[in-house]
């Protein structure tokens, strides 16, 4: 069976292990790049049509890093076949958050103190081992990487709606003071609204 047996026949779910980053041999996009390989062998003519993407969170950063045309190897002879018509983005993380930069520090040891470590550690869905080197899309969620990423190369004209909020969630009295700018707890809404600056 598949993930979305109950759901529309033409949607497909991609998934990647959130403890890698986005670049680099093995790492998330060569795993989405893959999965997306075996269902254009499986179904040739999947996407001819065009296709709409939806990405959550992360999702933004990693399907930017397939999608765009230096990478065309990930797809191998498949390039061609990713014929996107539009880009639907939910919360997308493309510019980063603020909370990375501190879990990045956290991976490599800096003590920010134990509230600190908690809040990110609850964010994360794990408990942190100090220091650690499976940091993976953390890193590539720190504002200044997740910028670089997008920098890269180029990428197709295609038109994205990106949806964003702000509200006071789960960690909004840990993490608010930590994220500059207006935010949904987790994500900034420069980072979700593609501004520039953080004032946002």
């Amino acid at each position: 069976g598949t993930i979305n047996e109950q759901g529309d026949p033409h949607a497909r779910i991609l998934y990647y292990d959130s403890g890698k980053t986005s670049k680099g041999p093995g790492n998330t996009g060569q795993n989405v790049a893959n999965q997306l390989k075996a269902l254009f062998a499986a179904e040739p003519d999947y996407c001819a049509d065009g296709c709409v993407l939806v990405t959550h969170s992360t999702g933004e950063i990693v399907m930017r890093y397939v999608m765009n045309p230096i990478n065309a190897g990930l797809l191998g002879q498949y390039a061609n076949n990713l014929n996107i018509d539009a880009v639907i983005e939910m919360a997308g993380a493309g510019g980063g958050t603020d909370l990375a930069d501190i879990g990045y520090g956290l991976f490599k040891g800096v003590n920010y103190g134990s509230a600190i470590a908690n809040a990110i550690s609850d964010w994360i869905g794990t408990d942190i081992t100090l220091p650690s080197t499976r940091i993976g899309m953390t890193y590539d969620l720190k504002p200044s990487v997740a910028r670089s990423l997008a920098a890269e190369g180029s990428t197709p004209v295609i038109p994205h709606l990106r949806i964003a909020g702000t509200g006071d969630e789960l960690f909004a009295l840990v993490t608010h003071p930590l994220i500059k700018g207006r935010d949904d707890s987790v994500l900034p809404l420069h980072s979700t609204c593609g501004a520039s600056y953080e004032a946002a």
